[in-house]
């Protein structure tokens, strides 16, 4: 299985609530009717805060799951697919389409945090992901329920939009609830403003999860 997400931020003219609206409605409409998508879930974001260099000025994120390569290409390739890029104009002003190492089981219900992640420099040793990993487990009074980190192989954009920057790494962070979840965001915000950060770009989104297409994971 594998995975495609796309982060995203809404157009100027619009607020928090337009954005998910259009998002939620006819852009969901649109993107579901691809063919051979096994989940697709929306990360609505709530609230935002930019924890190393400038962030990623992220409003939403997308997660698309597909059985293997051969399907996501016809998937990529169908007419839905391509009426895509000219709906997106309409609520959003910046997009980044990331490959994925690959379709990780996802982390389901409760309140969620996304960390996107970008490095200066990357290679065999000094992997980003094994990075975040450290960095968030150093600080035991996070206490998500679990913590899901996605690898970046490339990036890609638009050809009608600029991108919103090229992350190396995405966790999500799952916790029982809303309260909890802002308590974490909190954690993170002070600890990345008191200690040496590990990326040279990043930005924790606090999140409205809906679900399009169930992904096939208990």
């Amino acid at each position: 299985m594998i995975k495609r997400i796309t982060i995203f931020a809404r157009r100027d003219d619009l607020d928090r609530h337009a954005f998910s609206a259009h998002w939620k409605g006819r852009h969901r409409a649109i993107a579901a009717g691809m063919p051979n998508i096994l989940g697709y879930r929306q990360n609505h974001g709530l609230d935002a805060w930019t924890i190393a260099g400038d962030g990623f000025g992220v409003d939403g994120m997308a997660e698309l799951w597909f059985a293997d390569d051969a399907a996501m290409a016809a998937a990529l390739a169908s007419p839905a697919a391509a009426a895509l890029p000219a709906d997106e104009l309409n609520f959003m002003r910046a997009i980044t389409l990331c490959q994925i190492a690959e379709g990780r089981r996802p982390p389901t219900g409760h309140a969620r945090l996304i960390l996107i992640a970008g490095s200066a420099t990357r290679s065999a040793s000094n992997d980003p992901a094994t990075r975040l990993a450290e960095w968030l487990g150093a600080r035991t009074d996070l206490d998500p329920r679990r913590i899901a980190i996605d690898r970046v192989l490339a990036t890609a954009t638009r050809e009608t939009l600029p991108g919103v920057g090229s992350p190396d790494v995405i966790a999500s962070l799952v916790l029982d609830g809303m309260p909890e979840a802002r308590e974490c965001a909190s954690r993170i915000v002070e600890t990345a403003r008191g200690a040496p950060q590990p990326f040279a770009s990043a930005s924790l989104l606090l999140v409205d999860v809906v679900t399009v297409v169930p992904p096939p994971f208990s």
